[in-house]
């Protein structure tokens, strides 16, 4: 289940349905289309591997630094409200 609000994305629920919705961010802010961040909870380390291609794909020149900040990995729940 994915809930936007004013400021960002946040979502829990089947892993590819937030796949698609992180690709969507990845991909459409290269383009100038307007988009909100994604904020992924992080229970457990569940995100850790995402996030570190995230930030290879960054060291590797292929993901910009500001379109991998859209990508908002938070352990605790209150401060992604």
């Amino acid at each position: 289940m994915l809930r936007t609000s004013a400021t960002a994305r946040t979502g829990a629920g089947p892993a590819v349905a937030i796949l698609e919705e992180l690709a969507e961010v990845l991909t459409w802010s290269p383009l100038g289309l307007p988009e909100k961040p994604i904020a992924l909870l992080d229970v457990d380390g569940y995100w850790a591997p995402l996030v570190a291609f995230l930030d290879h794909a960054v060291a590797e020149r292929f993901v910009r630094p500001e379109h991998r900040g859209l990508v908002i990995v938070e352990r605790d729940p209150e401060r992604m409200l």
